[in-house]
């Protein structure tokens, strides 16, 4: 889902275009809509002038720190499309609430907060997204959880649960 945060560019045009980016990473920092496009046109049989046509969605770059446009091509004969994210189960907007039951599959790792910490922490310095641990403990703390939180409180409930314990 990462190819799917809005690019800087459109986060400054918001109301508060500071605590926007500050929170990049939440919920209205994403293009739902054009998230949502995919997965409907995924569900659809994809053939153009009788030959098979390609789907083509973005992935993220850490080192510009924006999406790119057509990272990720998807043809007739892929069998399986896994979408990650935290957001896939969300249930806080029309447009989110309509992205579950395209699913037909559904896993949710459960992991303890303190392990997603430390990960994330380990993550924003090797991507690049801050500089040093304090940073990206600030970061995680201040943004991350708070978006994890907020998914906790605000999703279906997982066909498949996995517990993580280690």
């Amino acid at each position: 889902m990462d190819g799917y945060h809005w690019p800087r560019a459109v986060l400054e045009t918001f109301p508060d275009p500071e605590e926007t980016l500050r929170r990049r990473g939440a919920p209205h920092t994403f293009d739902a809509a054009s998230f949502l496009a995919l997965v409907q046109a995924i569900r659809q049989p994809l053939v153009l002038g009788g030959h098979p046509a390609a789907i083509h969605g973005p992935t993220f770059d850490h080192a510009i720190k924006d999406p790119v446009p057509n990272g990720v091509t998807i043809i007739q004969s892929h069998r399986l499309v896994v979408f990650e994210g935290l957001y896939i189960q969300l249930q806080s907007t029309p447009i989110w609430e309509e992205i579950p039951p395209l699913m037909d599959e559904q896993w949710w790792v459960e992991c303890p907060e303190s392990t997603c910490r430390e990960r994330l922490i380990n993550r924003h310095i090797t991507s690049g997204i801050c500089k040093n641990s304090v940073d990206a403990a600030h970061r995680a703390d201040t943004n991350d959880i708070v978006n994890g939180r907020f998914v906790l409180k605000h999703r279906i409930v997982a066909v498949t649960n996995i517990l993580y314990n280690g």
